[in-house]
């Protein structure tokens, strides 16, 4: 198996990660709003057929990603193993700009990525929730082991815990190596666009 971040593994999940968000921007939207079968994209055939279009020797065109966001994750476990992935955002500095009076807490801004475009997938409607990109993550591994872990950082976050999963879970490499080992950044975040 190739090693975690040799430039043909990196350059495969980042192909892997432009082709997840496309499909991502193309689907996604409130639950109630979906049109695809979500679990149709899981399909072993459907995940080859993106498999194979990705150039080994090309990096695919990229978009230009999304706005700013602030987002904090913790994880946190106990001895019996009870576990506990968790992420809060307000989307941007100062979410909503909006603060209860009588609680003082900032309402969060995740109605920004709604269109105002009626006929947009992410239109704006009466009681549709916002696409947003909060991914607390947790897994059980083959061995039994529970993990958590996650990160802040809008379209980061994906990348980062396929690249800490990818380390840890599938090749083996210590969990504080596989944190400290160089990451990449397909997208946006925090305002910044690499």
């Amino acid at each position: 198996m190739a090693e975690a971040d040799d430039a043909d593994t990196v350059h495969r999940i980042v192909e892997a990660t432009k082709l997840a968000f496309g499909l991502r921007d193309a689907h996604i939207t409130d639950p109630r709003e979906l049109k695809t079968d979500i679990q149709g994209l899981l399909d072993p055939a459907a995940l080859q057929a993106l498999a194979d279009r990705v150039d080994d020797g090309r990096a695919a065109p990229w978009g230009t990603g999304k706005g700013p966001g602030d987002t904090v994750w913790m994880g946190v476990m106990d001895n019996s193993g009870l576990a506990v992935s968790f992420i809060q955002s307000i989307y941007h500095e100062f979410g909503s700009g909006v603060v209860l009076p009588d609680t003082g807490i900032v309402w969060q801004n995740r109605g920004a990525s709604f269109s105002l475009d009626p006929n947009h997938l992410l239109a704006l409607a009466p009681g549709k929730q916002p696409f947003h990109t909060l991914n607390p993550a947790a897994a059980r591994l083959k061995d039994g082991r529970v993990m958590v872990y996650g990160s802040m950082g809008g379209d980061g976050q994906p990348q980062t815990q396929a690249a800490l999963f990818t380390r840890y879970a599938i090749q083996g490499v210590p969990l504080q190596e596989s944190i400290s080992r160089p990451r990449w950044l397909l997208g946006r975040t925090w305002g910044q666009n690499l």
